[in-house]
């Protein structure tokens, strides 16, 4: 109980970890706006992902029944793909009761792993948590009052005096700045 439990966070934060820097460098969320919305192809991205994790997890459950390291197996699986790492596995198992036999056995086992509940809640828990975890992750730091009131000094000023340098604005938006933090008019 105690090593399924182990395993499970294990994955959750290899997914949450994935997911976030998935999401931060390769899909560039960091670089958005803070309520832009999150687009279809990123999201089938993610779920790519996701699924792509979950193959390891299957691998790695399939390498235990074969007497082989499960973690060893779900890394091969996550760098190379799920699959790879699942013929892979096949190729070299220390099963001895003839492969058609195993794998009547094994589509029974994953057919009855699928029609259980729990597996459904699992996966969906799985998606859930990742999702948040991933908003969690790339969501942009909250503005400073100090970076509020130079973004609004220096917005105004930009529209009411468009022919102005951007050093003279600059100098005209720490001045106004100024008026507003001391409270002068």
């Amino acid at each position: 109980m105690i090593r399924a439990v182990r395993d499970v966070v294990l994955v959750i934060a290899i997914a949450w970890f994935g997911t976030g820097v998935l999401a931060r460098d390769v899909l560039g969320w960091h670089h958005q706006a803070r309520d832009a919305a999150i687009t279809f192809l990123d999201l089938l991205v993610l779920i790519f992902y996701l699924v792509w994790v979950l193959g390891c997890v299957l691998v790695m459950r399939l390498a235990r029944r074969r007497n082989r390291s499960g973690w060893g197996w779900f890394f091969i699986a996550l760098t190379l793909s799920p699959l790879i790492g699942w013929v892979l596995l096949w190729t070299v198992s220390r099963d001895e009761g003839g492969s058609a036999a195993s794998w009547a056995a094994l589509q029974s086992r994953i057919v009855d792993a699928v029609k259980q509940p729990a597996t459904a809640l699992v996966v969906l828990g799985v998606l859930i948590l990742t999702v948040v975890a991933t908003w969690w992750w790339t969501r942009p730091e909250p503005e400073s009052l100090t970076q509020r009131l130079w973004r609004e000094c220096h917005e105004t000023l930009k529209y009411t005096h468009p022919e102005w340098s951007d050093s003279r604005l600059d100098t005209m938006t720490k001045g106004c700045m100024d008026q507003r933090l001391l409270g002068v008019r």
